[in-house]
């Protein structure tokens, strides 16, 4: 049944749950506790608006993928 009310609200207006797809691959990453402290203070650093922790390791990988000169 369209546009059905449930406790006021519509579920035909309700935003979807979960992150948006993205052309992308998930990968999961654990960081010792002194690497996510850099990375935080990195992240400090950062001019306003701060990028997430994902953000922000992405940032730096392109940095440092950049600086890598074939040999």
């Amino acid at each position: 049944m369209l546009g059905t009310m449930h406790h006021g609200v519509d579920f035909d207006m309700r935003k979807p749950r979960g992150r948006p797809r993205v052309d992308a691959t998930p990968i999961n990453l654990r960081l010792p506790p002194a690497d996510l402290h850099l990375l935080d203070r990195w992240i400090a650093g950062q001019p306003d608006p701060k990028p997430t922790r994902p953000e922000a390791v992405r940032r730096l990988l392109r940095w440092a993928l950049a600086r890598d000169e074939p040999r």
